[in-house]
């Protein structure tokens, strides 16, 4: 006896609405969890990068004009490996991320659901006390429709 099963079709209205939506569901989520996953890893990465240029840069003795060479070096490395997301501006982004926040653990603990994006913008302010106002940091944790 063959244990092949004869095919069987499946009206489309015999699939309730609902076991569809439930599936697409469980996907969404699962993408979702995905990026979050993600993009944290991504952030943990850049603050250790960022971590890593200030150590350099502390061994140097004049260490405006050598951090700006470590950097421009390291982006020469880097980009032609990585992209453009190693470009002299992302790095010198991710040495402000580090000064700004050396103790990474409570940064993850007081927003781990910011983006590398919301860090961005929020580097970009450019004044270091407005940057770190609980304010200013609460606020890029809201939806847009929460405003």
């Amino acid at each position: 006896m063959s244990n092949i099963k004869p095919h069987i079709r499946i009206s489309p209205t015999a699939v309730s609405t609902t076991f569809v939506d439930d599936v697409r569901t469980i996907i969404e989520q699962g993408k979702q969890q995905a990026y979050m996953s993600v993009n944290a890893s991504m952030i943990e990465t850049y603050w250790h990068i960022g971590e890593r240029i200030v150590k350099e840069e502390q061994q140097g003795l004049k260490r405006a004009e050598y951090g700006a060479q470590i950097i421009d070096f390291l982006a020469e490395k880097l980009a032609n490996e990585y992209g453009e997301s190693y470009s002299p501006r992302y790095l010198r982004s991710f040495r402000q991320f580090y000064a700004l926040f050396p103790d990474f653990d409570i940064w993850k603990s007081r927003f781990p659901n910011l983006t590398w994006t919301h860090i961005y913008r929020t580097l970009r302010v450019g004044d270091d006390e407005e940057i770190t106002s609980p304010a200013l940091l609460l606020s890029l944790t809201k939806k847009p429709h929460d405003f």
